[in-house]
């Protein structure tokens, strides 16, 4: 079995975080007979004893899931989850997703009543809604193109990580700019060409949402943004088998959500508290005087998604949010202690 595995690091304040996440073969996991392309993995920081650790909480599939969601708030031996990450993503496809869905969001409430933040990442397709058989589409499968966002990023009670193409000195690191990841930096055709990005048609806006211009009645997507480009975004080291290793890059909005639960985690440990739902105080600091110093609004790009012959027109990035990158990528040094000062106050 291959097992790749990425970690996402935010640094702000002199202390570092970091979020794991794996992917397993889906042909050869141990539990493919149970819905392939349902798979998701887990990552959270845990707070236990005046200890804290990030570790995975579970490989789950479909409605198990839902139980380890809530697995944490019925255990002794866990005493408060901060932050989880989620990143796999399926249709959004109201005739036969809305009991499903119903009842991911029950799950999520109950998260959100706990005070943990999920972050979801927003798919890697544009605007063309994933399948919800990823393996189908692996394989050769075809899926039917409809301009739609996915699960569980829609959701008002996650919080959706869209992604971008960063540009930074190869010397020092230092910030250059960004634009929206979509093509030519992803691949045309297959699973991994755009940021994921549109509006919901199973979930009205949510309070937050509300005023903030290109959103009307629907739940916008995403909420913000991180680098998700394979040529600037994640080192991947490849288990080969037999202690060997291969070291590849990859990217995808799966690796845009852990930055955010990374750095949604430094301001939880920088307030001292548990922070909990994120999304009003991201919406509130975003439409605040400080936006241009806690976000780098991306302005450029589009997450179109081509599917030869067909295409699917995706929405543009624009100042303030948009339907692409949402309200852009995190300044950590900025944007850390307000979110400490804002959320959960």
């Amino acid at each position: 079995m291959k097992i790749a595995r990425t970690t996402s690091c935010v640094t702000a304040k002199g202390a570092s975080v970091c979020v794991g996440a794996s992917a397993f073969s889906l042909r050869s996991h141990p539990f493919r007979n149970k819905r392939p392309g349902d798979f998701v993995d887990l990552a959270v920081r845990v707070v236990a004893g005046g200890g804290e650790k990030f570790f995975k909480l579970a490989e789950a599939f479909g409605e198990d899931l839902l139980l380890q969601l809530r697995k944490p708030f019925q255990g002794a031996g866990f005493l408060h989850v901060c932050v989880a990450k989620l990143s796999d993503v399926f249709r959004e496809k109201p005739d036969d997703v809305r009991a499903e869905a119903a009842s991911l969001n029950s799950a999520l409430q109950a998260a959100a009543d706990h005070h943990v933040t999920v972050v979801a990442a927003a798919g890697d397709t544009g605007a063309a809604g994933e399948p919800c058989s990823v393996a189908k589409a692996l394989t050769g499968g075809g899926f039917p193109l409809v301009k739609e966002v996915n699960l569980p990023s829609s959701d008002p009670l996650v919080l959706a990580a869209g992604g971008t193409s960063l540009t930074a000195s190869h010397t020092t690191g230092a910030y250059a700019g960004e634009t929206a990841w979509g093509l030519p930096y992803g691949e045309q055709g297959t699973l991994f060409q755009a940021t994921g990005g549109g509006f919901s048609r199973l979930f009205p806006r949510p309070g937050y949402q509300d005023g903030v211009a290109g959103i009307g009645a629907a739940r916008g997507v995403p909420d913000v943004a991180a680098d998700a480009s394979g040529h600037s975004g994640m080192a991947l080291a490849v288990s080969d088998g037999g202690g060997r290793y291969t070291i590849r890059n990859s990217g995808g909005t799966s690796a845009s959500a852990p930055i955010w639960a990374a750095l949604i985690a430094l301001a939880d440990q920088y307030a001292g508290r548990h922070l909990g739902f994120v999304n009003p105080a991201i919406y509130q600091i975003a439409r605040g005087p400080g936006y241009q110093q806690a976000f780098h609004d991306i302005t450029t790009g589009n997450n179109t998604a081509e599917f030869p012959p067909q295409t699917i027109t995706g929405y543009q990035a624009a100042p303030g949010w948009d339907p692409v990158a949402g309200w852009g990528s995190p300044d950590a040094q900025v944007l850390v202690p307000l979110l400490a000062r804002y959320a959960g106050a």
